[in-house]
């Protein structure tokens, strides 16, 4: 609670230094599986960051001065179907809202906007506040000097950061995700011949079991298909001499853990073997840049180039294959040359230092934009080399390959924080024995 007080009190602050300034933000509603049944319910994350509130199409309105919680007009017979709204099993909703200093009240759409003051940060989507916001867009912004914000401009910042209260729910998530995978093992889930669809389906129910849900769609790829990196298709199985790619978490009390190991079916071949060494190296490289205050382009840059350095040494790349890849390479955006970072994109083929991870598994849209962004302390993200080769080349066989490790940056340097999942290679062979 008394963190969802501080964060309020914290976007309050924020808002002050706008001569005048109003944050709406609303839960989304149910969504609609068919005709009268609801898919599970998930509230917006940013709503539940600030206020711990999950019902449905609740709008948070927060001024300098206040913060207005409003839920929509119930019926009777809504009441009498649905019941009233509650926060948990010990307290109403209306009950926890005054415990945040607030009070809820039943307004409409129309006496919400009555509410914005100034200048209007807020969300788009399928909700109240976008909705109201939109309104005032289309009614307002030629006519007026009201100016129009994402909410991310104040949020993102703040869920970028993580509280010890936060990083102990990371920590749980990993912990159980560890235990998930070992699940699979000793339920005979990782041998020759089960289907990737078996696999992602036990992934499912044992998060289900755990009362909790994956915190994505489990990526589980047999082989080369690995090589696509969002795979979902659910077609191949395990096969002697190939590979397995697991890239899955858990989202428990809504915080996420996101996870990805290669195994090989007993042991990894001489050239599987290489090409996981070379992408455990890698991922040193870019763990060694996560300090604070250190650039995150920076750290990106650095791997990029030991990686492509190392397929150099192992032959993956020819001179042949650069001359093809410079045929059509483009402007690189990080600080290395435009042919490294071609090189590294035609086999690595997105960010090692990847994305931030929280209540979302990719948390905030604060390094959407990572020019200029250093690391900081609380900070969690990914780092997750890949390798992907969908068609044989020179020798080599195709496949897809990665790993992933979810890194707290602290005073010290940072944390690995998923450090007991075994990743060395005589971690998984032994785990796969």
């Amino acid at each position: 609670m008394a963190n969802y007080k501080k964060r309020l009190k914290t976007v309050q602050a924020e808002l002050s230094k706008y001569e005048s300034a109003t944050l709406l933000l609303s839960n989304p509603p149910q969504v609609k599986r068919s005709i009268d049944t609801f898919y599970p319910y998930r509230p917006d994350s940013t709503v539940y960051y600030l206020t711990g509130i999950k019902s449905p199409a609740v709008t948070i309105l927060i001024t300098p001065d206040e913060i207005n919680v409003f839920a929509e007009p119930r019926s009777e017979l809504q009441v009498l179907w649905d019941g009233e709204l509650i926060h948990d099993s010990e307290q109403s909703l209306s009950d926890y809202v005054a415990s945040l200093g607030s009070k809820l009240r039943y307004e409409s759409a129309d006496e919400i906007k009555k509410g914005i003051k100034g200048s209007l940060f807020y969300q788009v989507g399928n909700t109240v506040a976008a909705s109201v916001a939109e309104e005032l867009f289309r009614t307002e912004s030629r006519y007026t000097s009201r100016e129009f914000f994402s909410h991310d401009k104040i949020t993102g910042k703040m869920r970028a950061y993580k509280d010890d209260e936060e990083i102990s729910l990371i920590r749980a998530s990993i912990a159980t995700t560890w235990r998930h995978l070992q699940e699979l093992k000793q339920q005979g889930f990782l041998e020759i011949g089960v289907s990737e669809l078996d696999i992602a389906n036990k992934l499912t129910a044992l998060a289900i079991a755990e009362g909790s849900y994956p915190a994505f769609a489990p990526i589980v790829a047999a082989g080369k298909n690995g090589a696509v990196i969002h795979y979902h298709n659910y077609i191949g199985k395990i096969e002697e001499g190939k590979t397995l790619l697991l890239d899955f978490g858990i989202e428990q009390e809504m915080y996420c853990s996101d996870i990805t190991r290669t195994l090989p079916v007993a042991k990894f071949s001489n050239q599987q073997r290489d090409i996981y060494q070379m992408l455990l190296e890698v991922k040193e490289v870019a763990q060694a840049h996560c300090q604070i205050g250190a650039s995150i382009f920076g750290a990106e840059a650095a791997a990029r180039v030991a990686y492509v350095e190392k397929i150099r040494t192992l032959g993956i790349v020819t001179s042949q294959i650069e001359d093809d890849i410079a045929k059509g390479m483009k402007p690189s955006e990080l600080p290395i040359d435009d042919l490294t970072n071609a090189i590294y994109m035609r086999f690595g083929c997105h960010y090692i230092v990847a994305h931030l991870l929280g209540i979302d598994v990719h948390d905030t849209n604060f390094l959407k934009d990572r020019v200029g962004q250093c690391f900081g302390a609380g900070m969690v993200l990914t780092v997750e080399p890949g390798y992907y080769l969908k068609d044989e080349l020179g020798g080599f066989a195709p496949v897809g390959m990665r790993i992933e490790d979810d890194i707290l940056i602290t005073a010290a340097g940072y944390e690995n924080l998923s450090t007991r999942i075994p990743i060395s290679i005589g971690e998984i062979e032994n785990f796969m024995a």
